[in-house]
């Protein structure tokens, strides 16, 4: 059966992990626990539930509306899909991103809204942001990878760092694969205002930064 990996449940019921889950009592525990604000993510057995703080998520949510703001400055489509379940019963994977993006394309199987995206025949998001307030247990650079996005941005609340998808797996990189004039340090001088200014100050901060560099992003 179901055995805790981690720390006893009372000692930690914001994030706990359950080890030898099958796929199917992971079906079950995914349905029950929809509409509910808790991530599950499934690797090989190994579940991870975890229940995101106040900070974690408004600074999620600030990351993707200085990504949205500039996608529409810039005129670069973008789908967004959010913390979508994305699920791949035969690579026994499961998990929802902080937010995720089709970059320049959205993929018939998401104009139906399906929920969860089935990687083994839908395409994954191009994009994927991870918040990581909360250390995880289970590797997710391991699962992006598994799962075939090929960007990933990952902020511990201090530094933003961009990776992208090889054949070794994710490398880190200077620059967005998807906007390659965004570098990571463009967007940490605007999510380090967060505390001082509010999101909408930030954010129209950010709009006039963008307009004033549009000629050197095009020339990139």
């Amino acid at each position: 059966m179901i055995q805790h990996a981690e720390q006893p449940l009372s000692e930690q019921l914001d994030h706990f992990v359950l080890e030898k889950v099958s796929w199917n009592t992971y079906q079950h525990i995914w349905k029950a626990l929809e509409g509910r604000h808790v991530f599950a993510t499934y690797h090989k057995g190994r579940l991870e539930l975890m229940v995101t703080s106040f900070m974690h998520e408004s600074s999620k949510k600030l990351i993707a509306r200085l990504l949205e703001q500039m996608s529409m400055e810039l005129n670069i489509p973008m789908f967004g899909v959010g913390s979508v379940t994305c699920q791949n019963k035969d690579l026994e994977l499961g998990f929802e991103s902080d937010e995720c993006y089709f970059v320049r394309n959205q993929p018939a199987g998401v104009t139906r809204l399906k929920r969860p995206l089935d990687l083994r025949c839908d395409a994954p998001p191009d994009l994927a942001i991870e918040v990581e307030i909360t250390h995880r247990v289970i590797e997710r650079e391991k699962i992006y990878a598994e799962a075939g996005v090929k960007e990933l941005w990952r902020y511990d609340g201090e530094n933003l760092r961009f990776f992208h998808l090889g054949r070794a797996g994710f490398r880190r990189r200077p620059r967005s694969k998807h906007f390659p004039f965004l570098r990571p340090e463009n967007l940490e001088v605007f999510l380090r205002r967060e505390g001082d200014q509010t999101q909408h100050e930030i954010v129209r901060a950010f709009q006039t930064w963008v307009r004033q560099n549009l000629a050197e992003f095009h020339e990139d």
